[in-house]
């Protein structure tokens, strides 16, 4: 009796695909080169000579591969983070403080008004639109292929790293465009619609993902 209660059990089971690391990587880059893509046609990429051209995009770029590598870290059940995989979130910080002082003890007096003025910029609306949108892309196609199958034990931490992933691999893009280079208008108008995703990933975990 118990055999054949166990056969039925199994008989009604769904066997699901493989939850392959590999996968997420792929999407993840299909994703940057999909928005960068996008916005190249739509934009172009800044031609200038500036410096900003690699540091800028590397600010994000790093944060993106931290917070993949910790997605892959927690996506099945009894996992942890493995705390190697959170370097490249500091040398995203890292990029971003070096710039901050330079910026501050490189210009003259007027530098702290000139970080005020970029926030008038007229373009931040794009800013803030292709990375929340981009971001937005990307979080549903990581979601459909990929999260849905996951099985963690931190669903609401998973959520929000899917978000904050897709948000600067958006950035990313977008950065090879704009040439706004102040560290004000960065953690406004960047950072903004990173944090938004991170905070709809971890609402979507919670919700969805909680098993």
């Amino acid at each position: 009796m118990t055999n054949l209660l166990i056969e039925q059990l199994v008989a009604q089971l769904t066997p699901q695909p493989v939850l392959r690391n590999r996968q997420l990587w792929w999407l993840a880059f299909s994703g940057l080169v999909l928005v960068a893509l996008v916005v190249w046609l739509a934009l172009g990429f800044r031609t200038d000579e500036s410096a900003a051209f690699w540091w800028k995009p590397s600010i994000f770029a790093f944060a993106a591969l931290a917070g993949i590598a910790l997605l892959v870290d927690i996506a099945r059940p009894g996992q942890r983070i493995k705390a190697q995989h959170a370097l490249p979130l500091l040398l995203a910080l890292g990029v971003f403080c070096w710039q901050i002082f330079a910026q501050i003890f490189s210009h003259n007096r007027q530098s702290g008004f000139a970080q005020l003025h970029s926030l008038r910029d007229v373009d931040a609306l794009y800013c803030l639109s292709i990375i929340t949108l981009g971001g937005a892309v990307i979080l549903s196609a990581l979601w459909r292929a990929w999260l849905q199958k996951t099985a963690s034990d931190y669903p609401s931490c998973l959520g929000a790293l899917s978000g904050f992933s897709a948000g600067c691999l958006a950035a990313t893009a977008y950065a090879l465009h704009c040439d706004r280079d102040a560290v004000l208008y960065i953690w406004v108008y960047y950072l903004t619609p990173v944090w938004l995703l991170t905070a709809m990933g971890a609402w979507l975990g919670k919700k969805y993902l909680d098993w």
